[in-house]
């Protein structure tokens, strides 16, 4: 069991720079085209490095089709995650953002409950309920940084919150399908199917402005972006990899109700921290309430 936490430590550590990365780079980015175009670039990269694992593990990309099915679900998730993640944080505070996102570790927790039968004990109940808590906290948040919640930031922030736990919940579907089959070749599968996905919705985007406008295609946005973020998707499509494989290879020694609520616990009290040091965003007593509570449901359903 110790070997499941320290690989969901180092994928927490992937996370923390991904997302510092992720909030630098938000303020380049001017619309969905951008958007998906710079994701799109990032999941090419992450498909080299993924391919790179494979060779190293003897060159076998073969996958069954339950496999391929799986990887399809995991790559659309993460193509509509990763770009309402960066419409959320160009829309508000990454503390607010985080909160939603911890609510997602509903999405796998229930789903492995009732179909693969992991067992949630009555005081880890106890400590999913503390953790609500912590989100109802929160949510009040956002109102002393300067405004309401609007309708459209928070469906984009539920959305965001469902498609991270739906990710989680397609590495632990894939090991129950495939206990022994490569993690490599899973994720090579979930980034290019990303990848598909995300360049699609931009050249559609690209091409259909050009025609309505009767203007030539041109890319002077993209290769500007590029000047300004290159390092940055670099960087991220690292740690992208690393998180995700040191997060499928935790799966693989803790249940759900041990992996997610911890990593995602444990993910909000390190970027609040991180976003009040280097976004300089007030930790007020609503969102210090919500942090102390996510702490204590962290003890309760793993300690306890």
């Amino acid at each position: 069991m110790m070997i499941g936490y320290l690989f969901a430590a180092l994928a927490l550590a992937a996370a923390l720079t991904k997302a510092y990365c992720s909030k630098k780079s938000s303020i380049y980015v001017r619309d969905i085209r951008e958007n998906t175009f710079s994701n799109g670039i990032r999941m090419l990269f992450c498909i080299g490095i993924g391919l790179g694992f494979v060779l190293a593990e003897g060159g076998n990309l073969a996958a069954d089709p339950g496999t391929i099915a799986i990887a399809l679900l995991s790559g659309v998730s993460s193509a509509v995650h990763i770009t309402t993640w960066l419409s959320a944080t160009k829309r508000g505070a990454l503390m607010l953002l985080n909160i939603f996102y911890l609510s997602g570790v509903l999405v796998p927790l229930l789903l492995c409950y009732f179909l693969y039968d992991e067992p949630i004990r009555p005081i880890q109940w106890a400590g999913l309920a503390v953790l609500m808590a912590a989100v109802y906290f929160m949510c009040s948040y956002n109102k002393s940084l300067g405004g309401k919640l609007t309708v459209s930031s928070l469906v984009i922030l539920v959305v965001c919150a469902i498609t991270a736990g739906l990710m989680d919940f397609t590495q632990k579907m894939f090991l129950y399908h495939d206990p022994e089959g490569s993690i490599s070749v899973f994720n090579l599968y979930t980034y290019i199917f990303s990848a598909v996905v995300l360049l699609g919705i931009y050249g559609y985007s690209k091409y259909r402005d050009s025609r309505k406008t009767g203007t030539a295609v041109v890319f002077t946005g993209e290769k500007r972006l590029m000047g300004e973020i290159f390092w940055y998707i670099v960087v991220m499509a690292v740690c992208m990899f690393a998180n995700s494989w040191f997060k499928t290879s935790a799966a693989a020694y803790l249940t759900s109700v041990q992996l997610y609520p911890l990593y995602q616990g444990a993910s909000l009290i390190l970027l609040s921290v991180m976003s009040a040091v280097f976004f300089r965003e007030k930790i007020t007593v609503s969102s210090a309430v919500g942090i102390v509570l996510a702490f204590v449901s962290l003890i309760m359903m793993n300690l306890l």
